[in-house]
């Protein structure tokens, strides 16, 4: 049982407004999507419908709301941690990564109003014009970039693994998970049938990095879950040594896509099997363990809980739960909902 908090230190150099640069343009991200909901809704609205361009703008603001409130949502808040955990080095690497994804996302913005068809592809809706796919590879492109950033100038997780470097890791392995979904969609784009088009061929294009990405994403959340124990000063019945190993066992999974690609035609029935089974067989693998430590940390604590600290225990409580009933929820999933 750990009696150092799990927290990583706020640093004082460059790396803090570049943190703080990337959440705020997640926050920003999140408030882009909820401004295409109202315009979701004027569009079906008689008489307003007769502002917005073509009369498929309804699907085409959908697809900007879901990247937004998702993929961009979720990709800012990673490229924040990873500012957090690396060296004071190469801050011009993390501005021109910060820069290019900005840009991206102002033409992911603007897209909706140029024609395009909405396809509602698997992880990554997109909108068929060129400003809107101009806009996610620069985004991509800044991400991918800030994570090379992170890969190549990481914070020492320490021998040790105290708590602060057991958080540090688990970031990394983050960086890990979503190089390899990187190379994933690079792999497919190289390798996709010419024959394909439309929504089979973005379905294919992202299906196999799709299902990775998902691994970077699981990781993040753990590390946010322990920082939150950290901070509601939540004592742990894990030792740091073993969290590290269940974080590093969460990510290993990520990694079998290679063996995907190598064994499976880009886009054939099995390998599309192997990555539904491979998120259904390893998603789960870290965050069990580790969730069930936590709500036993919370349960053992919760009685003498501070009143300062019960915001914090309960927005900790209610994400474990979503996730554990989301999961709940794929196990009986069939087909595509």
């Amino acid at each position: 049982m750990s009696a150092l908090p799990y927290a990583i230190p706020i640093p004082t150099d460059f790396r803090r407004p570049l943190a703080a640069a990337w959440l705020l343009f997640g926050v920003a991200a999140l408030l882009v999507s909820g401004l295409f909901v109202l315009l979701i809704l004027a569009s079906r609205v008689p008489g307003l419908s007769l502002l917005f361009p073509g009369e498929d703008f309804f699907r085409l603001a959908i697809v900007v709301h879901v990247d937004f409130s998702v993929l961009i949502w979720f990709s800012t808040v990673a490229a924040m941690f990873w500012a957090l955990a690396t060296r004071a080095r190469a801050p011009r690497w993390g501005w021109a990564a910060f820069g290019l994804s900005g840009l991206g996302a102002l033409l992911v913005a603007a897209s909706p109003f140029r024609p395009g068809a909405a396809i509602m592809s698997n992880y990554v809706p997109v909108l068929d014009n060129p400003i809107f796919l101009a806009g996610l590879a620069l985004f991509f492109a800044g991400i991918v970039l800030a994570a090379l950033r992170a890969l190549v100038f990481p914070q020492p997780a320490g021998v040790s693994l105290l708590p602060g470097g057991v958080l540090r890791f688990g970031i990394q392995t983050s960086v890990l998970c979503l190089l390899v979904a990187a190379g994933s969609l690079l792999w497919t784009w190289r390798s996709i049938p010419d024959f394909l088009s439309g929504a089979p061929y973005f379905e294919t294009l992202f299906w196999g990095s799709g299902h990775v990405l998902q691994f970077a994403w699981t990781q993040l959340m753990l590390v946010a879950w322990l920082w939150l124990a950290g901070a509601a000063g939540l004592r742990l019945p894990l030792s740091p040594r073993l969290i590290a190993g269940l974080l590093l066992a969460g990510a290993l999974p990520a990694f079998l896509a290679v063996w995907a690609y190598l064994a499976f035609e880009v886009g054939s029935p099995q390998q599309r099997t192997f990555f539904i089974w491979q998120m259904a067989a390893g998603g789960g693998l870290s965050a069990g363990p580790i969730g069930l430590a936590l709500l036993a940390g919370w349960w053992r604590s919760a009685r003498g809980a501070a009143t300062e600290t019960r915001a914090l225990r309960a927005s900790q409580l209610f994400s474990i739960l979503l996730f554990g009933v989301g999961g709940g929820l794929g196990v009986f999933a069939e087909g595509s909902h």
